[in-house]
């Protein structure tokens, strides 16, 4: 698989979206603060949780958006090999 240079077109639900806006925006406030993939899938588990959607609603999303698959390398390790600010550019070019 590759990584995609940029955002694809995506059909998303409102709460995929809203998860997606308050990733990014977490990815804005403080994306150099994780330190570890297990600080950071905490957080992306506590967003999902805010919003009452299940892993099996979020990871396909993000793989999606990442890498145009269903599944992936473990996700928040892979969002930090990628880097925070590459994954959010594509979070925003979807979100646009």
């Amino acid at each position: 698989f590759s990584i995609n240079e940029k955002a694809p077109s995506m059909d998303i639900g409102v709460k995929e979206k809203e998860y997606l806006s308050r990733v990014s925006q977490m990815f804005t406030d403080k994306g150099a603060s994780f330190t570890s993939d297990n600080e950071l899938h905490e957080a992306l588990y506590e967003i999902m949780h805010g919003l009452e959607l299940k892993p099996g609603d979020v990871f396909p999303l993000c793989y999606g958006l990442l890498i145009n698959k269903p599944k992936g390398p473990k996700l928040a390790g892979f969002m930090r090999t990628i880097g925070l600010e590459k994954v959010n550019e594509l979070i925003k070019g979807v979100l646009a």
